[in-house]
Formats: C-alpha cells, sequence, structure tokens
C-alpha cells in the first residue's frame, strides 16, 4: 500500500484541525479533505478539493468546496 499525503499551509492548520481525508481509488488526482474549526461557539466544518502535485508528491488544496456551521 503506498503512503499519500496531503500538505497544508501551516497557517490553515493552526486555525483548523484536519478531521479526515478521502482518496478515491478511481481518481488518483484528486482528494478531498475536511477540516474544522470552531468560531465562537460555532463548530465549522470546511471541506476542501485536493489536486495531485507531481512535484511535491502530495495532494494540496485547489479549491474550498463548502462551508457548513452549527
Amino acid at each position: 500500500m503506498k503512503i499519500k499525503k496531503a500538505l497544508f499551509r501551516n497557517k490553515l492548520l493552526e486555525e483548523m484541525r484536519v478531521e479526515g481525508t478521502i482518496f478515491p481509488e478511481n481518481a488518483s488526482q484528486y482528494s478531498v479533505s475536511t477540516l474544522l474549526h470552531q468560531d465562537g461557539s460555532a463548530h465549522v466544518l470546511r471541506i476542501y478539493q485536493l489536486l495531485f502535485n507531481n512535484y511535491e508528491e502530495a495532494y494540496e488544496p485547489v479549491q474550498e468546496l463548502a462551508l457548513l456551521g452549527s
């Protein structure tokens, strides 16, 4: 089994915690990651699309897909 990694900017990880990442078997260039942070009393979940960077040999966020809060 090949180890896969995702790269996030330090600033992003200072504010949020990675909840999970999905690496689909049939779409190896793409991935989805969920990050959670707290805004006052609300928990905010952000969903990011990741794209494989051949140079870094890792997935990097390219777009925020959704923002969910409670």
